[in-house]
């Protein structure tokens, strides 16, 4: 508990803008996204929090991370979240209605979704929670949270994320996406966890695609800036290469892969996003071969 309370300043800063990347070359330890479920749901849902986070060095060390929850008034904006930053937090396990908690320090968490969120709100109009998540290698997160007060942005080794939980008594709250048949050339790809996968000639170019959920496209009740249906869009992320495009709409979910000069082992990544907090992922794995001489 005594370093989770000396990242309280990291957890004000974090929470001024949602920093999730963008870039698809993953070089450094990162989160790539987080994942609520549900992502939407009234006071008192269970809220199951978990994050697709990517590490080069993973073989070598391992994770901490810890999660925060912070839940702004009506009219206040995220960077509200500061007045808590000098507080003692409680568990949120021991006060679920508390506007500044501890949620986890473990690799996923659990969050009950507080009535304070709706607390002075018009009738219909729903409240957020703001969740930060900080992860960095074991031993280290004090030092991430140094490097954070006094520079402003993360240090190299470690990344801090936020998400956006959606509080409200809607029929039809939001649910995520899924996604399913990752494939590299038409051939499905294995994932992390396996032995055999696909080899793959040293700087060639080749095809990676996925597909949507059935129902994954939700319609929105009511329209929402003049939708009545999800925007779903992907993201692909690599390990090492080149991604082209990086990100796609749901009317294509197509992206060229050129891979780098072998040997090397290759993780792949793709995350879908419904642009209203739902968000899916899937992973895969290929192998460089050497170039022939």
């Amino acid at each position: 508990m005594r370093r989770v309370l000396l990242l309280l300043p990291l957890l004000g800063l974090a929470a001024c803008a949602e920093n999730l990347p963008s870039t698809a070359v993953i070089d450094k330890l990162r989160v790539i996204a987080i994942r609520a479920e549900p992502p939407e749901g009234a006071p008192g849902t269970s809220v199951d929090l978990d994050a697709l986070v990517v590490d080069p060095l993973q073989a070598q060390r391992q994770i901490e991370m810890t999660w925060f929850a912070c839940v702004p008034a009506p009219g206040q904006q995220v960077t509200s979240c500061l007045n808590f930053a000098s507080e003692t937090p409680v568990l949120c396990v021991v006060n679920p209605e508390a506007p500044f908690c501890v949620i986890s320090v473990d690799t996923t968490a659990q969050y009950q979704l507080p009535q304070l969120a709706l607390t002075g709100r018009a009738e219909g109009e729903s409240g957020q929670v703001i969740i930060t998540q900080v992860v960095a290698p074991a031993g280290t997160l004090k030092a991430c949270a140094d490097h954070f007060r006094d520079e402003g942005t993360p240090a190299p080794d470690c990344d801090v994320s936020i998400k956006r939980l959606v509080v409200s008594r809607s029929a039809h709250p939001n649910k995520n996406p899924s996604l399913s048949d990752f494939q590299i050339d038409g051939m499905p790809l294995p994932d992390l966890s396996a032995a055999t996968v696909p080899e793959l000639a040293s700087e060639s170019k080749h095809k990676l695609s996925v597909a949507l959920g059935a129902g994954s496209r939700e319609t929105i009740d009511p329209p929402l800036n003049g939708l009545s249906t999800e925007s779903l869009f992907v993201s692909y992320y690599t390990t090492d290469g080149k991604l082209d495009p990086v990100r796609t709409d749901d009317a294509k979910t197509e992206s060229d892969l050129t891979v780098p000069e072998g040997p090397e082992a290759l993780r792949l990544f793709v995350v879908a996003h419904d642009g209203r907090g739902g968000t899916a992922w899937t992973s895969g794995k290929v192998r460089i071969l050497a170039p022939t001489p």
